[in-house]
């Protein structure tokens, strides 16, 4: 009876022990998997964009890390330039990369350079994440400013 006590002992010590160490090795892989994202989406293309700075029709080639600059720096510039296609196309590459049941939230931050921008993969841009689960965040210069640039994945 005593063997058979400490052996269910044992299995359920066992058993617990896997599943905190399954546990935070999916944490662990789950935290590379946002940071893997974050580095090989601002290395991505996402060209050729049209956009629209002070009133002047110009056309957008480049990585996702120099599109997130000119849209930064577009939005400091003129209020009436119409960057949608730029933000659509960083978006884009995000949601490829991002896979289901994963949702994603793309801030970037700097002083000077006005609100926050936030590109989410919903169609309305989500200001604050619901139970943010794993985050990333790179610098990025924009006209000699240091930004931030955070991704924001959760289930």
């Amino acid at each position: 009876m005593i063997i058979l006590a400490a052996t269910g002992t044992l299995f359920y010590w066992a058993s617990a022990s896997t599943a905190r160490t399954t546990e935070d090795m999916a944490t662990r892989d789950l935290g590379r998997y946002v940071c893997d994202i974050q580095t090989s989406a601002l290395e991505c293309d996402a060209s050729p964009v049209n956009y629209t700075k002070c009133g002047e029709d110009l056309a957008f080639d480049g990585s996702v890390r120099d599109c997130l600059r000119t849209v930064l720096a577009c939005r400091n510039a003129d209020q009436n330039s119409d960057f949608g296609g730029l933000v659509d196309a960083v978006r884009s590459v995000y949601r490829l990369l991002v896979e289901k049941p994963y949702h994603f939230s793309l801030r970037a931050s700097a002083r000077g350079l006005g609100p926050d921008l936030v590109i989410s993969d919903e169609t309305s841009v989500v200001e604050t994440p619901g139970a943010v689960r794993w985050t990333a965040a790179v610098p990025i210069l924009v006209n000699g400013v240091e930004a931030e640039l955070t991704l924001y994945i959760w289930r």
